[in-house]
């Protein structure tokens, strides 16, 4: 995805008109893939906080539904490498990864700042 004035790249074929971010994310995000990480540098390196937040929250949304599906794939035995880190530690880290993605919806809602709802 590569951004120019006001347009979306998706794909040379297509392009969707200008959006705010918030839209043009929730839209990239319901009809095209999910997003990466990569998606969220604009917000991360932009100068209003609140998409700074966004991207943090995005960024740890991410990270989360990651190691939840590597979770998954552990506890069904279809994890392809090996690891020596203990399942249980996994399992603690997406406990804690969840807290703060809890933490920051909180602030979210005080603030008034929307978050899409998939990621």
């Amino acid at each position: 995805m590569r951004e120019y004035g006001g347009f979306i790249e998706i794909d040379d074929s297509m392009k969707v008109e200008e959006l705010p971010m918030e839209e043009a994310i929730k839209k990239m995000m319901s009809e095209f893939r999910p997003m990466e990480l990569k998606d969220t540098v604009d917000l991360m390196t932009s100068a209003d906080w609140k998409d700074r937040f966004l991207a943090e929250y995005l960024q740890t949304k991410i990270r989360y539904q990651k190691l939840h599906k590597l979770i998954v794939k552990r506890e069904a035995g279809k994890i392809e490498f090996d690891t020596p880190i203990p399942l249980e530690s996994w399992k603690r880290q997406a406990e804690y990864m969840g807290k703060y993605l809890f933490e920051l919806e909180m602030q979210a809602a005080t603030h008034g700042i929307n978050l899409p709802n998939a990621v």
